[in-house]
C-alpha cells in the first residue's frame, strides 16, 4: 500500500507541473496580447517566445510571433513562425499573411499561391485579390490585375486604393474614360493625393478634355510641387493647346527639380523642336543619349532634328538607331536613307 500511493502521488505531481506550465505559458501569451493591443511589438514579441519557450505546443504563440514580425519587418522569422502554427492549423489569415511576407521577400510566385489558396479558404479575402492584382499589374498582366481588383471591390467597395489602381490599369490599357470613372470614385472615398490628381489630369488630357486636365493638373502641383511626372503631364496639356513656349517653362520648371529626367528633357527638345529652336532641342536629346544612349524616342527626334539642321548623314544614322530598338520608320525616310 505504501509503494502504491507513492507512486500516486508522483504521477499527481507530474500532472500537476504540466498544468502549471500550461498556465504559465497561456499568462505569458496573454501578457503578450495585451502588449500587442497597445502597439508595443516588442514586449508582445517577448512575451510570446516566452511562452512558446515554456510551452511549444500553444499554435498560437506562433501566429502572433509571425504577426509581430511581420510588423518589425523581419520576413525570414515571420515565415518561420507560420511554417510552426500551419503544422496544426490552417486558416486563410495565416495563408494571406504567409502570401504578404513571400511577396515583401520577392517570392512573387509563392505569394500568389499564397494569394489564391487564401480566398479558397475564405471567398471574403478582398485584400488577397487586391494582391494578387498588385503582382499582375507590376508584371504588365493589366487584364488579370482588373480581374482581381474588380473581386476585391465586390468585396469590399469602400477601399479607395482598389478603384485607383484598378484605374492606373485602365489608363496603362488606354481605356481613359474607364480610369476617369475609377479615379473619381477612388477621389470621392478620400483619396486627394497628387499622384492621383495628376491620373486624373492625364486621362482628361488624352480625352481632349483641356480645362478638367488643366484643373486637375493644377491641384497636383498645389498638393505636391515635388512629384516630377506631373509637370510632364502639364507640359502635355500645354502640348494640347499648341502652346509650345508654355510647355517649355512648365518642363524646365521640372527639370530644375531633377535636370536629369528623361521624359521631361524628350518632351521639351520636342516643344524646342516645334518652335524651330533646332538647337536646343538638339541639346535635350543628346543629354538624354548621354543618360540613357538605347532611348529609342530620343534617337529618332534626334534624327529628325538633324536633319532640320542639315546633317542628313546623322540624321540617317539616328533613325537606324531608332528603327533597331523597335521604332517603325516612315516611308520617306527610308527612301531618303537608301545607300
Amino acid at each position: 500500500m505504501k509503494r502504491f500511493c507513492s507512486s500516486f502521488c508522483l504521477i499527481f505531481c507530474i500532472l500537476s507541473l504540466s498544468a502549471q506550465n500550461d498556465m504559465l505559458s497561456f499568462n505569458m501569451y496573454n501578457t503578450g496580447v495585451s502588449y500587442l493591443k497597445n502597439n508595443n511589438v516588442d514586449s508582445a514579441l517577448y512575451y510570446f517566445s516566452m511562452s512558446l519557450s515554456v510551452n511549444p505546443e500553444l499554435s498560437k504563440a506562433y501566429y502572433n510571433s509571425a504577426y509581430c514580425y511581420y510588423i518589425l519587418r523581419d520576413y525570414g522569422n515571420c515565415l518561420r513562425n507560420i511554417d510552426m502554427f500551419m503544422k496544426n492549423n490552417i486558416t486563410a489569415d495565416c495563408v494571406y499573411l504567409r502570401g504578404r511576407c513571400n511577396h515583401h521577400l520577392g517570392n512573387l510566385e509563392s505569394a500568389t499561391a499564397d494569394y489564391y489558396n487564401a480566398t479558397i479558404i475564405d471567398g471574403n479575402m478582398d485584400m488577397a485579390y487586391y494582391y494578387s492584382g498588385v503582382i499582375n499589374f507590376e508584371s504588365g498582366d493589366y487584364a488579370k490585375a482588373i480581374s482581381n481588383f474588380s473581386k476585391a471591390l465586390n468585396i469590399n467597395g469602400k477601399k479607395n486604393v482598389y478603384y485607383y489602381n484598378r484605374g492606373c490599369c485602365y489608363k496603362r490599357m488606354g481605356e481613359y474614360e474607364l480610369a476617369i470613372n475609377d479615379f473619381i470614385k477612388a477621389l470621392s472615398l478620400g483619396d486627394n493625393s497628387s499622384r492621383l490628381k495628376n491620373n486624373l489630369a492625364f486621362c482628361y488630357m488624352k480625352t481632349r478634355n483641356v480645362r478638367n486636365a488643366v484643373k486637375n493638373v493644377n491641384e497636383a502641383l498645389a498638393a505636391d510641387s515635388a512629384f516630377i511626372e506631373t509637370y510632364n503631364t502639364n507640359g502635355l496639356v500645354s502640348y494640347l493647346m499648341s502652346n509650345m513656349k508654355q510647355m517649355i517653362i512648365q518642363l524646365t520648371d521640372g527639370l530644375a527639380r531633377n535636370p536629369n529626367d528623361i521624359v521631361l528633357l524628350n518632351n521639351r527638345g520636342v516643344a524646342y523642336f516645334e518652335l524651330g529652336n533646332y538647337e536646343s532641342a538638339l541639346a535635350d536629346f543628346d543629354k538624354v543619349l548621354r543618360l540613357n544612349p538605347d532611348d529609342a524616342e530620343a534617337y529618332f527626334n534626334r534624327g529628325n532634328t538633324k536633319m532640320m539642321l542639315r546633317d542628313v548623314y546623322g540624321a540617317c544614322s539616328d533613325w537606324h538607331q531608332a528603327q533597331s530598338r523597335g521604332i517603325e520608320l516612315q516611308e520617306w525616310i527610308i527612301e531618303e536613307c537608301e545607300p
